[in-house]
């Protein structure tokens, strides 16, 4: 891929959700598929049930959706060695939904795995775990947010094909990033 400092590697929320929905019929099928499979479609429905039937399934679900933010944040901290107030969390009224965005320039290798790092914590791992346990109601909270991290893979595609130490800076306002250094430019922290 030709870079040139400055290009944005972004798109915008709405239309990261309408890019996503095919990938989200993608989640269900890759989770749920195997799961009937191996455990019957019985299993699902009573995970469902108990999923959708149960008072504790809003909070659960609601502190999830803030923790894939905060997996974000975290990831950019951690594997960027950055302080706290390198991040800044937020929410839009508009699309009713919380953000996490990384105000300093990092690596687009810290940057990708910031970006899947909740889609692995927080769909990956339980689907996998529902495929092994049976647990209906982890293959739904799994599948959810394998669904919820469409977004994040969404972007994941669009920087594919970056140097590892290309320098990205977050887009404050929309789904993706900047390049701050063209391929083949020396780079200087």
């Amino acid at each position: 891929m030709s870079l040139r400092q400055g290009q944005d590697l972004s798109i915008s929320m709405g239309k990261a959700n309408v890019y996503a929905l095919p990938l989200l019929a993608v989640a269900a099928v890759t989770v749920l598929g195997p799961y009937v499979w191996i455990w019957g479609l019985g299993a699902l429905k009573e995970g469902l049930n108990a999923t959708v039937g149960n008072v504790t399934s809003l909070p659960v679900y609601l502190s999830g959706i803030a923790l894939h933010e905060f997996l974000h944040g975290l990831g950019w901290v951690r594997l960027g060695k950055l302080p706290w107030t390198s991040v800044r969390f937020g929410f839009h009224i508009k699309t009713l939904t919380p953000y996490v965005h990384c105000l300093v320039p990092i690596p687009a290798s810290v940057y990708r795995k910031a970006t899947a790092l909740p889609g692995i914590a927080l769909g990956v791992l339980p689907a996998f775990a529902a495929l092994v346990t049976g647990i209906g109601t982890v293959a739904i909270f799994g599948t959810f947010f394998l669904a919820a991290a469409c977004g994040d893979f969404l972007i994941l595609w669009i920087i594919r094909s970056l140097p590892p130490d290309t320098l990205l800076k977050d887009h404050p306002t929309r789904a993706g990033c900047i390049v701050l250094t063209s391929t083949g430019e020396k780079q200087s922290r």
